[in-house]
């Protein structure tokens, strides 16, 4: 007879990167990447953006929808957050481009 009853893991692993990534995102306060959602911080969303960014045919199935389980989101809301993401860099693009292109001068 045993000591301790045998324990087998429910929930999923990924492959090593987002798994580790995953296990440490740090504590953070509120920002504007998603303000409605004060239990994310900047690295939550970032971590959200980029594994909806990884293209379709290379991304593990089902990492969505274990994403929003794990962070008690919709599957659509992680894809508004990875919209919200794109428009953000999409401005810090831009504005990057200003201030090089002006330094210059």
């Amino acid at each position: 007879m045993g000591l301790y009853a045998e324990v087998k893991p429910t929930a999923v692993s990924w492959d090593a990167p987002i798994e580790t990534i995953y296990q440490s995102l740090p504590g953070g306060r509120r920002n504007s990447l998603t303000p409605k959602l004060p239990h994310l911080t900047e690295s939550d969303g970032l971590f959200l953006g980029a594994l909806v960014r990884i293209p379709r045919e290379s991304r593990p199935y089902g990492v969505i929808t274990w994403a929003s389980e794990a962070f008690g989101l919709s599957r659509k809301s992680i894809y508004a957050i990875e919209k919200r993401l794109e428009e953000w860099l999409s401005e810090l693009y831009w504005y990057i481009a200003y201030v090089t292109m002006f330094s210059k001068l």
